[in-house]
């Protein structure tokens, strides 16, 4: 009933992406083009995994986009 898209930010950090990152377009025009909503809440199943609930800690107000399907 809920669907999350990352940002380019946050994808960049869960992904451990360095270097070449993918268009920004992606993380911006799209989620605005399918109604996603800004939101700091994270999806609930990266709180069970180690290293994503530990970069999500460190960055607290990491940005994601969320889409209530209900």
């Amino acid at each position: 009933r809920r669907i999350y898209y990352h940002t380019a930010e946050s994808g960049r950090l869960l992904k451990r992406i360095d270097g070449n990152l993918p268009p920004l377009s992606l993380y911006s025009d799209l989620p605005r083009k399918f109604c996603f909503d800004g939101t700091t809440e994270a999806p609930a199943f990266l709180a069970s995994d180690r290293q994503a609930s530990n970069i999500l800690r460190q960055h607290a107000n990491l940005a994601f986009h969320r889409m209530d399907l209900s």
